[in-house]
């Protein structure tokens, strides 16, 4: 495993130390970068412990996930609207949906969940929004939003099956969409 870098100041590419849990695995969903601060977080393979990276500095643990789902189950992701516009991560599960506040180094429960696949469930964050859900076995087209208070609502099902092994969900280069990517579909 390694931690590459970009540095577009100096136009190179940069190998740097990997955090240190044992494995990072499958990391796509599994990784939040604060955009304010440039700070990495990321949560380990078939883990709860969660990493960050501070902008120029070392690897040190936050408080762990509040919940241990398989390998490629939990998503995390840096929503810049929570704690009133501090920002924070927002972790999801086929269990439930929790909020880290980097004041208290704690996790807020904010809702349980139903209708996730139990691997390769999304999350992204847009327009101010965390989405998330899909996931295979079974493949899930279910789908949740979250605002700035924490609060996590259904919202309406994806066209086709989201999650790794079915579609891939981005942030639209304006910050406010979605993408839905799958092969042979977009």
């Amino acid at each position: 495993e390694k931690f590459v870098t970009w540095d577009d100041a100096t136009n190179q590419w940069a190998v740097g130390t990997p955090p240190a849990f044992g494995g990072i695995g499958h990391a796509y969903y599994h990784l939040a970068l604060d955009p304010a601060t440039g700070d990495l977080y990321l949560r380990g393979y078939y883990s709860t412990t969660v990493k960050k990276k501070a902008y120029g500095g070392g690897w040190t643990n936050i408080a762990n996930a509040p919940n241990n789902p398989s390998n490629i189950t939990g998503g995390l992701e840096w929503l810049t609207s929570l704690n009133g516009g501090a920002g924070g991560l927002a972790y999801s599960d086929p269990a439930g949906v929790w909020t880290w506040n980097p004041s208290s180094n704690a996790w807020t429960a904010r809702g349980a969940l139903n209708g996730l696949g139990s691997f390769h469930t999304w999350i992204v964050a847009a327009g101010g929004f965390a989405y998330f859900g899909g996931g295979s076995e079974p493949a899930s087209t279910k789908m949740y939003r979250m605002d700035a208070s924490g609060n996590a609502i259904a919202a309406p099902s994806t066209p086709i099956a989201a999650g790794i092994s079915a579609g891939i969900v981005l942030r639209h280069p304006d910050g406010n969409q979605l993408l839905l990517f799958a092969q042979g579909t977009s």
